[in-house]
């Protein structure tokens, strides 16, 4: 644990070397696995367990009524999936698409929570 948080220490501030900063060194796997993405979505979007250990709710996207409960998050696979729509996303994505965030600011945020640098 000790020889990842040098890592994490040098983000960079800019989107463009921040994206290429995350994907060396295995630094997005290390992220990924240390977060869990149902209790990021499940900040906004209720969930219930599904089948496999995923957890399923409502679409939050507008643009289609979903009685079915169509949207699955996958803690496993570190992903979350809409089959009456089709959006689909990571931790990342969910933070800018949903959350409203930045994408550096995203990151950081989700590289605090994930303990891999000390909350401020």
């Amino acid at each position: 644990m000790t020889d990842i948080l040098p890592t994490f220490s040098t983000m960079p501030g800019k989107p463009m070397e921040i994206h290429k900063w995350l994907l060396t060194e295995g630094r997005l796997d290390v992220l990924r696995g240390r977060l869990t993405l149902s209790e990021l979505v499940g900040q906004t979007v209720t969930l219930e367990q599904a089948k496999h250990g995923e957890m399923r709710g409502t679409c939050p996207e507008s643009d289609h009524p979903d009685d079915q409960k169509s949207f699955f998050v996958s803690d496993r696979q570190g992903i979350y999936h809409c089959f009456g729509c089709g959006i689909h996303g990571d931790a990342i994505r969910w933070m800018t698409g949903y959350r409203n965030m930045g994408y550096v600011d995203a990151l950081e945020y989700l590289v605090r929570k994930a303990g891999l640098l000390p909350t401020e």
